[in-house]
This record gives C-alpha cells, sequence and structure tokens, in this order.
C-alpha cells in the first residue's frame, strides 16, 4: 500500500485586522482550495442563544473564553485522521449558532448541511460561563 505523507497544519495567528484572513485567502488561491480543509477560529464561538440579547451584546468577544476552541482542536484532530467535520455556522448579528453547519472534507469541496451536531460538545447546549465585561486596553 503507497504511504501518504500526514497532512500538514497550518495556523494563522494574530490580533484583529492583523491580515490573518487576507494570509489564509493567499494560501488557498495558491495551493488551491480544493487541496486545503479550510477551518476558521470564528466559526467557533460559543453559542450565546440561551442569554438574554442585552447579556450577550456583553460578552468579550476578544477574550478566548468566547470561543470553543477545545472542538476546534477535535476537529482538526479528525480532519488529520481523514474523517470530514461538521464546522458551526455562527450568526454574529445574534450571538449564536444556526442550525445549519459546513461539512468540511480533509481534502475535496465543502458543502452546507441543514443538520446541527448533537451534543457534540457540552456547551454546544448550555451557554458557558465567561466574562461578561469588554475590556478596554
Amino acid at each position: 500500500m503507497p504511504s501518504h505523507p500526514a497532512p500538514l497544519v497550518i495556523g494563522i495567528a494574530g490580533g484583529s485586522g492583523s491580515g490573518k484572513t487576507t494570509v489564509a485567502q493567499v494560501i488557498l488561491q495558491r495551493v488551491g482550495p480544493e487541496r486545503i480543509a479550510f477551518l476558521q477560529h470564528d466559526s467557533y464561538y460559543k453559542d450565546l442563544g440561551g442569554l438574554p440579547p442585552a447579556q450577550r451584546a456583553e460578552v468579550n468577544f476578544d477574550h478566548p473564553n468566547s470561543l470553543e476552541t477545545e472542538l476546534l482542536i477535535r476537529h482538526i484532530e479528525q480532519l488529520r485522521r481523514g474523517r470530514a467535520v461538521d464546522v458551526p455556522i455562527y450568526d454574529f448579528a445574534t450571538h449564536s449558532r444556526t442550525e445549519r453547519t459546513l461539512s468540511v472534507m480533509p481534502n475535496g469541496p465543502n458543502s452546507e448541511s441543514a443538520k446541527r451536531m448533537p451534543n457534540f460538545h457540552p456547551s454546544i447546549s448550555k451557554p458557558p460561563a465567561m466574562p461578561m465585561k469588554k475590556m478596554r486596553l
């Protein structure tokens, strides 16, 4: 059996407005989107649908606790094992996840799905505890 090289994981980090999306788009264009399983950390904001709208607006979305990074890490691990993942689709207007997901394949095109990962992570069904005040620098 032919041996395939392990998938390469590239993480792009930086502050708001630092050009992360631009760098990612250049990589996608040069390598080809059909060869990349592309995940954005913004898709992994915790679902705040259980909180009143006024309380949602007070959440500090720049704080690491506002993201469900554990789920992102599991998705990266699954993709490295050759398994597709269903990435949450986050609605920034309502600060909640939609019922749809984006199926991301280890190699190949992605497709939107009308199903949601049922209780894949405990914080999906229960809003997390996190700082509720916006931080000023």
